[in-house]
Parts: C-alpha cells; sequence; structure tokens
C-alpha cells in the first residue's frame, strides 16, 4: 500500500482537489495532507500579504474560501509541509501549485506541478509552435506568469478568471484567448477542476487542459493504478 502525501500552499484538506485526483490512484492508496497555511490563524495569514508589486499566490482555504499571499514569504513553509507528511509515512509527494516554487528535499518520488505542466507544453508546441492561452487566477498575476512563460522559451496568450470565485466569467476569459488565436488552452492552476474545464471547452471547443488530471494520470503510472 502506498502513502500519497499531498502538499497545498493554502490550507489542507483541499476537498476540491482530492476527490478528482482518486479516480487515477490505486484502491489502496492512503492519502495524507498538509498545508503551508495550516497551523496559522488568520492574524499570521495576514501577515503574509504581499506588497504592492511583489510576486503573489492565490490558494484555498479550510473554509473554502480563498487568500491571496506574498511568494517569497510562504515558500520557507513548504519544506515544512513534506518533512511532516515524511514522518508520517508519506512514500511519494505531490506539490499542488503550478508556481514557480523552489525545489524541496525529500529521498522519495516528488510530483511538482509547475515543472510537469511547463515541460508538457513545451512538448506539445516543440514541432509546430501551436499558438495556446493561459487561463491564470487573477489579472495581477499575469506579468509574473507571462515572464515564467518566457524563461521557458513560451509566449502563450493570456487573461484571468478567479477558480475560486465561482462568479468568474471562465466562458469570457476562453473566448477571450480564441480570439486572441490560441489553438488549446491550459488552466494554470490547481484550484481549476473539472467543471471549469467544461465550461471552458463548451464555449471555444478547443482541447483544454487540466493540471489536477494531469497529475493525477501521472500519479496513476507512479503508483501503478491499474
Amino acid at each position: 500500500m502506498s502513502t500519497l502525501g499531498l502538499i497545498t500552499i493554502g490550507q489542507s484538506p483541499r476537498s476540491d482537489i482530492t476527490p478528482e485526483l482518486l479516480p487515477f490512484l490505486p484502491d489502496d492508496c492512503r492519502i495524507l495532507e498538509r498545508g503551508a497555511l495550516d497551523d496559522l490563524n488568520s492574524t499570521q495569514i495576514g501577515e503574509l500579504a504581499p506588497a504592492s508589486g511583489q510576486p503573489l499566490l492565490i490558494s484555498r482555504m479550510r473554509d473554502g474560501g480563498s487568500v491571496t499571499i506574498s511568494r517569497e514569504l510562504t515558500l520557507s513553509r513548504l519544506q515544512g509541509c513534506a518533512d511532516w507528511l515524511l514522518e508520517r509515512g508519506a512514500d511519494c509527494l505531490v506539490l499542488l501549485c503550478t508556481g514557480d516554487l523552489p525545489k524541496l528535499k525529500a529521498e522519495v518520488p516528488f510530483l511538482a506541478a509547475e515543472p510537469l505542466i511547463y515541460r508538457l507544453m513545451q512538448g506539445m508546441t516543440a514541432i509546430n509552435q501551436l499558438p495556446f492561452g493561459v487561463m491564470a487566477p487573477l489579472e495581477s498575476q499575469i506579468p509574473q506568469v507571462r515572464q515564467q512563460w518566457q524563461e521557458m522559451g513560451l509566449t502563450p496568450f493570456f487573461a484571468a478568471a478567479n477558480p475560486y470565485d465561482k462568479s468568474s466569467d471562465f466562458a469570457g476569459a476562453a473566448r477571450q484567448l480564441q480570439s486572441a488565436g490560441a489553438r488549446m488552452i491550459l488552466l494554470d492552476c490547481l484550484g481549476f477542476g473539472l467543471a471549469e474545464k467544461q465550461i471552458v471547452q463548451q464555449a471555444t471547443h478547443l482541447p483544454v487542459i487540466l493540471p489536477r488530471t494531469v497529475i493525477g494520470r501521472t500519479l496513476g503510472e507512479l503508483l501503478g493504478k491499474r
């Protein structure tokens, strides 16, 4: 029996993500979860708010709300999450964030969403440079996300829709990307789920890449799902 450790930059459990990963995992897989903000009160979380112009991250809280936090102030807490999971028997770890995050130490297989997704898009566009669109959660994130993609040698189109705000116009953002010339769309946040993917597909009839299911299928290979 394998034990999978999930790390989120917000609070655990991620009741929005974990159920969508389960179909890809072996039936006897045990799941442990840990969040960078799990042990913090509201005042301490407020102290992690990003300053103007500072790189930021957005993640889900335990109560279903979301929080915007400073990338730099949050990074140091992630290794502690990995260590906590390893101490409790995790033999495989996943970092549930597509943001640019540091390499963490663990002597077990460690799947980080960001390099997995970026390399996937590189591979799918390497031969014909097929134009694609990236949907980020917040408009204010687009400059830092654009820089990350440019560092990978890619120049996608960008639009914003917040997966933690169900009133967001996912269809409108998708059509914006399509109008710009995108031939496929990446939902660039683990907050996006199957429901948002369906909306985007119905609005554009384009291929849509969902990091949750990419991670799930990769874990199925890694953990021996039959």
